[in-house]
């Protein structure tokens, strides 16, 4: 039960330190006055963790919010490859080009 209780307050302690992320990341431009270039860890997010499947899609779903809210550059795990497509269709759909399914 102590591993269950301590599970979800890890998911929690988790949930709302990404959502401190990104509000810190979107805001810190406005807050310092100037451009920010901003780079992060995405296996921080789920580190101390033994793999699972379930870590692909949260790292997915993460990447694509820190895109959304502004982030340079991340650092992510090249194996994992659906995480790879993610921030290609990020980078894509956020760039200044036309976007194309043709390459």
């Amino acid at each position: 039960m102590n591993e269950i209780k301590m599970r979800a307050g890890r998911s929690f302690v988790i949930q709302l330190f990404s959502g401190a992320v990104l509000k810190v990341i979107q805001a810190l431009p406005g807050v310092l006055g100037y451009e920010v270039r901003t780079v992060a860890g995405l296996s921080n997010l789920t580190a101390g963790t033994p793999f699972s499947d379930k870590q692909v899609p949260v790292e997915c779903a993460y990447e694509a919010m820190l895109a959304v809210f502004g982030l340079d550059m991340i650092l992510v795990n090249i194996f994992h490859q659906k995480t790879v497509w993610v921030l290609e269709a990020c980078d894509a759909l956020l760039s200044h080009k036309v976007f194309t399914w043709e390459i």
